[in-house]
């Protein structure tokens, strides 16, 4: 039998199976289509067996409705799909899991008040009579083979966001998946999580088992991987082996830019290049906004704020801090330690039970969402969809929500609709919102592009100081540069911005300070010239920072 190759569309070696092996996962013309959006166009492309394969693109790329098309969970329009050289013909989940096939997604499935194993015994419900310990016991060989730390006895509720990944994982190799789709595995890790991680895949490689990798962080990408696929506007662009590619080249396919000139990007690919390339390093971001330095004035204090969940246990245990205007302040650490509870009551969504919050002199501590915005607080919050916008109105009109009274807004109380469309071209634009019209309703954009609307609205209001959850979360590389760049620009223009954020990188390219947040506690505080990932990492771990 002749080898079979992962077709390559760009400049290097394709990677050759070794001779009389078929490809794990073999895509022939797959289209998908969701009314008059075509999501995935006539795509081809080889998995080979025992690899760990990328699939990269910008937002609305495709990438996650071509996995959920391999999973089951949607059927193609066109085009054959085929595992170990057999068609599949997936009505849903259930048959990708009889074919070997397991998708461990962002946000985990599992059934918080359940322990590991007992979501092991409800997902075979039905199908076999199973004994609870004899799965705890085969959970534990398959941890200890796997380098995969969980306790299958314990409740999914207890465990950190990396240990419920890791239970996915447990339960996808416990079902004998050989096909292992993870989706944005390492958005929300430590960079010792992220290690741990690679370690489990290095793992599954050497066992033979398949890993499709679905990823923004092209470092990862040429860390783990074996070869990569780049999508864009629901079509592949480029396959090749990881060895002949690099960063750059990869970025400029991301971005749609001039394919002969991949050796030499141009302004806007080393923009975002650079974003990539920094990842890791811990320097500061060249050129003026990394020099812009801080006024004196205090423009917001917290001092000694208590903020308690549904339990009553703190989930802001006495946090003082202070930001300065024209300074970008981080709060970071492991996701889940109060750093989103913090940012919601300062700009007034939840409630504190003590201490003081002061916003340029005035005691905002018990003043309304509105009252602070009229005071030049801007929000992005973590939940786009549920609290950023609305799902049922426009473009336009989400752009100007909050706003629509301002004079450049109104016309005599009432509304103006070409400035409110104006502002909102502006924001599509400036962001690069992928939309029909900005007549269009927020509920046909992917999750993506409607971060992007939120993010925009709220920079170009300027405010005086941006409170910002998690901004790039989930965010492809070129929109991630634009949007690291519009908060520097906001410093340069003497506005302050309040990042939460536990993308360590992230943090180290934009913050001043950073404070690392533990069990609703200041654990540390890293100035500009203490950054890295390494200290955050440990502070937020509870280690030696």
């Amino acid at each position: 039998m002749n080898d079979v190759t992962i077709s390559v569309a760009a400049s290097g070696q394709p990677e050759t199976l070794r001779p009389g092996r078929l490809p794990a996962v073999r895509l022939l013309g797959v289209s998908k289509s969701f009314g008059a959006l075509q999501a995935v166009r006539d795509v081809s492309f080889d998995v080979a067996p025992g690899s760990i394969h990328a699939l990269i693109g910008e937002n609305g790329a495709g990438k996650t409705t071509l996995m959920r098309l391999l999973y089951g969970l949607y059927t193609p329009d066109a085009g054959t799909i085929e595992v170990g050289g057999h068609p599949l013909r997936l009505k849903g989940p259930a048959d990708g899991l009889a074919a070997g096939i397991s998708m461990v997604h962002q946000q985990s499935l599992l059934l918080g008040e359940l322990t590991v194993a007992e979501n092991v015994l409800l997902s075979t419900r039905g199908r076999r009579p199973v004994n609870r310990r004899q799965v705890e016991a085969a959970l534990v060989r398959l941890a200890e083979d796997n380098a995969i730390q969980v306790d299958p006895r314990a409740r999914v509720r207890n465990l950190s966001v990396a240990a419920r990944q890791r239970s996915e994982l447990l339960i996808a190799l416990h079902h004998r998946a050989t096909i292992i789709i993870l989706d944005e595995p390492t958005t929300i890790l430590t960079p010792q999580e992220v290690a741990q991680l690679f370690e489990t895949l290095r793992r599954l490689r050497e066992s033979g088992r398949t890993v499709l990798f679905v990823t923004h962080k092209l470092h990862e990408v040429m860390t783990i991987t074996d070869a990569v696929t780049v999508m864009r506007h629901g079509a592949v662009v480029r396959s090749c082996a990881t060895r002949a590619t690099s960063t750059e080249e990869l970025t400029v396919a991301i971005l749609g830019l001039d394919q002969e000139r991949a050796g030499h990007p141009d302004e806007q690919g080393q923009r975002a290049a650079s974003v990539i390339l920094g990842t890791g390093s811990g320097t500061a971001p060249s050129g003026p906004a990394a020099l812009a330095a801080a006024g004196d004035a205090e423009l917001l204090a917290v001092d000694g704020l208590v903020v308690r969940g549904a339990s009553h246990v703190p989930r802001v245990d006495k946090v003082s801090l202070s930001i300065r205007s024209g300074e970008i302040l981080a709060l970071t650490g492991i996701e889940g330690n109060g750093q989103r509870e913090l940012a919601e009551t300062v700009v007034g969504v939840r409630s504190q039970e003590s201490g003081i919050i002061r916003f340029a002199g005035t005691d905002i501590s018990r003043s309304s969402v509105r009252r602070r915005r009229e005071l030049g607080l801007g929000y992005v919050p973590e939940d786009r969809m549920g609290e950023g916008v609305s799902a049922d109105m426009s473009v336009a009109d989400n752009v100007a929500a909050g706003a629509q009274r301002t004079a450049t807004l109104s016309w005599h109380g009432l509304r103006n609709r070409r400035a409110w469309a104006d502002l909102a071209a502006v924001v599509v634009r400036k962001y690069r919102v992928v939309c029909s019209s900005t007549a269009a309703l927020v509920s046909s954009l992917s999750g993506g592009n409607t971060q992007k609307i939120v993010v925009g609205r709220e920079v170009e209001r300027n405010p005086a100081l941006l409170v910002v959850v998690q901004p790039t979360q989930g965010l492809d590389i070129g929109s991630t540069a634009r949007i690291w760049d519009e908060l520097r620009s906001l410093r340069e223009r003497g506005r302050s911005v309040l990042l939460v954020s536990t993308d360590f990188a992230e943090v180290c390219a934009l913050a001043d300070r950073a404070l690392v947040i533990r069990e609703g506690r200041v654990a540390a505080e890293l100035t500009r010239g203490a950054l890295d990932e390494e200290r955050i990492g440990r502070a937020a771990l509870g280690r030696t920072a």
